[in-house]
């Protein structure tokens, strides 16, 4: 990769895991990385391996796009529903999580 790619696949790598509610740790521990590795892949000193990103994939990232900017699927192959569901629930702004939970309390009256 040349410096620019690598800027816009960390640029990508941070936006990935915001978008999923991530901290730094939660994605080392699923990269198999310690956290300075993750500091340098999101400063775009370094690259990753298939194995981290694989790691990545199974918790939901959309590996695609930080790779090369391109939306993928957003879900591996195979994830566990729960896991789907979770990964959605990050993904909502807080005024959304908010009525997500007013409708469930709702429901769990029915």
């Amino acid at each position: 990769m040349d410096r620019w790619s690598l800027l816009d696949f960390a640029a990508r790598l941070r936006e990935e895991r915001n978008r999923l509610g991530l901290t730094q740790a939660e994605v080392c521990e699923a990269g198999g990385v310690q956290p300075r590795a993750q500091v340098h892949y999101e400063k775009g000193e370094r690259t990753p391996d298939a194995e981290y990103l694989a790691g990545l994939r199974r918790i939901g990232m959309d590996v695609l796009y930080v790779l090369c900017g391109q939306r993928g699927s957003d879900q591996p192959p195979g994830m566990d529903p729960a896991a789907e569901v979770l990964n959605l629930w990050r993904g909502l702004p807080r005024e959304q999580q908010t009525a997500v939970r007013v409708i469930l309390s709702g429901l769990s009256r029915v």
